[in-house]
């Protein structure tokens, strides 16, 4: 990155819903590369993309409202790379740790071989 911006990645989560209800819930983590001159400014842009791009609401195909709301951010962080070549094969970009594997599993529904 140049003109002193680096690479961020801002992790958020957002819910969807159906009609008024609290019922029929769906949630999905995002994760977004940012580019900034310092950790304020790019949770700032999380921010703002997230509400930007994340609420809105719409009809279904069965005429019910769906709406999608930003949750929470739950991180926005330096990439583990600030300089890398798109042309290249991979690229680590964002690394979380955990101690207890077991529940990370229940929690994306993952088996032992997974």
């Amino acid at each position: 990155m140049s003109n002193g911006s680096r690479a961020y990645i801002a992790v958020f989560i957002s819910k969807s819903s159906v009609g008024n209800l609290d019922t029929n819930l769906y949630y999905q983590e995002c994760f977004t590369l940012i580019k900034a001159s310092s950790p304020e400014e790019a949770r700032q842009k999380a921010v703002n993309h997230a509400n930007n791009t994340v609420n809105t609401s719409y009809p279904n195909e069965h005429g019910e409202t769906v709406t999608w709301v930003v949750k929470q951010i739950t991180d926005v962080t330096n990439t583990l790379e600030n300089e890398f070549d798109l042309h290249t094969d991979a690229v680590d970009l964002y690394v979380r740790g955990f101690e207890d594997y077991k529940t990370y599993q229940s929690l994306f529904g993952l088996s032992e071989s997974q």
